[in-house]
């Protein structure tokens, strides 16, 4: 499959390496020289130096015949407008990165008008995967698939638990919990189990359910702590505005503290039942007077991963439960 990348900085340089592993035809695109010669250098693709919202540049790159366009740069309205001009030269498929909450909330609408086949917003992935992770209340690493729908989580068995010594038949048979356990991992063993296979201390098992249906799945293995309520973010960029979206969706109360004042109203105006606040979150002082040690969950999304760091580590001497 030939595809054509434009927007080689971090973004682009992992989609081009994944893909070059895949064995695909790339060509990335980017105004910098440097990170084009690097990309080619790195992952043996070839490279074209320009603007990809120019036509020459795309035809240079061969969009006539690409099979996918995707177009990663860090402004939203460059990837639309490059996707545009691979349409007309010829291209198949169009992928557009966007980070405006506006064009992503009105994805639907714009792919019918423009013709491109998908926007991808990776703030807004990011925040989905956090939300679901504080919604399970659980420590077990997590897998959605299905668009959503389906989640594969890894669920250790303790030396004290009542699943050890049970075969699998016996836990299919508590026909209240839906879900399937696909895999058990022992030691350095995969095992693709039936009915028969009995659970042992220190297995950890893959197990699928529906995503609604998960909470319930944490509870029958003994892995479900208390539920949270009450989350704090520390952040007013993008990224915060698309967590606090998707668990208020979920019904839970949230606060954000951020420093940037037109941020902040900016998400007042757009989620008016969340409580957010303008403040200096690197004053501990301000985190207390804000409840920061009474919440359920903080999240740490401060524009320096420095700042995240001290957050995540004083939430920690506050007993915060995630």
């Amino acid at each position: 499959m030939k595809v054509i990348v434009v927007g080689v900085d971090k973004t682009g340089q992992s989609l081009i390496k994944n893909l070059s592993n895949e064995k695909h035809d790339i060509v990335g695109v980017d105004t910098d020289a440097a990170q084009v010669q690097s990309v080619i250098e790195q992952y043996d693709v070839n490279g074209v130096v320009g603007n990809g919202c120019f036509s020459p540049i795309l035809a240079e790159a061969g969009a006539a015949d690409a099979d996918l366009l995707i177009a990663v740069t860090d402004r939203d309205e460059t990837n639309i407008l490059c996707c545009l001009v691979g349409k007309s030269l010829g291209a198949h498929n169009l992928i557009a990165q966007v980070r405006n909450p506006d064009y992503y909330a009105n994805f639907e609408s714009m792919v019918g008008r423009l013709g491109i086949d998908r926007f991808v917003n990776l703030k807004a992935i990011l925040a989905e995967h956090i939300a679901r992770i504080i919604k399970t209340s659980a420590d077990v690493n997590l897998n959605s698939f299905a668009g959503g729908r389906l989640e594969i989580a890894e669920i250790k068995i303790a030396a004290d638990s009542k699943f050890c010594g049970k075969a699998l038949s016996e836990l299919r048979g508590n026909r209240k919990k839906d879900f399937l356990v696909v895999a058990i991992e022992r030691g350095s063993e995969v095992i693709v189990p039936n009915g028969s296979a009995v659970l042992q201390a220190g297995d950890v098992l893959s197990v699928c359910a529906r995503y609604q249906e998960q909470r319930d799945v944490f509870g029958y293995f003994g892995v479900a702590k208390h539920k949270i309520q009450s989350v704090l973010i520390v952040g007013s960029g993008d990224e915060a505005y698309y967590l606090a979206s998707a668990l208020l969706s979920e019904g839970l109360d949230v606060k954000i503290i951020g420093r940037e004042w037109k941020q902040c109203e900016a998400i007042k105006s757009a989620l008016p039942e969340a409580n957010v606040i303008c403040g200096d979150y690197t004053d501990k002082k301000v985190l207390d007077r804000e409840g920061f040690g009474s919440m359920d969950a903080i999240v740490a999304m401060a524009p320096s991963e420095e700042t995240n760091i001290v957050t995540s580590l004083y939430a920690k001497t506050k007993n915060v439960s995630k």
